[in-house]
């Protein structure tokens, strides 16, 4: 819980001239910005991210494209090495409708 935060990383470290082709490219793949915080915490587990940013996609197949995506890779290179980036993909099972129970048992 102590950690120093390296002033190079988290989202804020990431200057708005290099953030907003990110940010334009995501928008243009119709993905939305659902959380961009700083300081995380884990609860469990070793992981403590300086900042996360969690952005919501159609499906895993749009989000993929996007990343791919000329826009992405030439808004990614303005950021390499100015901050260290881990990124997943997590696909989400679709909604329980009324009176049956989530694929999964979830």
């Amino acid at each position: 819980m102590g950690r120093r935060r390296r002033p190079d990383h988290g989202p804020g470290a990431v200057r708005p001239d290099v953030r907003a082709p990110a940010t334009a490219s995501v928008e243009k793949y119709r993905g939305k910005t659902l959380v961009r915080g700083v300081n995380g915490r884990a609860l469990e587990g070793g992981w403590a991210p300086d900042g996360v940013v969690v952005i919501e996609f159609e499906s895993a197949d749009a989000a993929k494209t996007w990343f791919h995506s000329g826009e992405y890779q030439a808004a990614k290179k303005l950021r390499d090495g100015l901050a260290t980036f881990r990124m997943t993909v997590v696909e989400a099972p679709p909604p329980a409708r009324a009176g049956q129970a989530r694929p999964g048992g979830a």
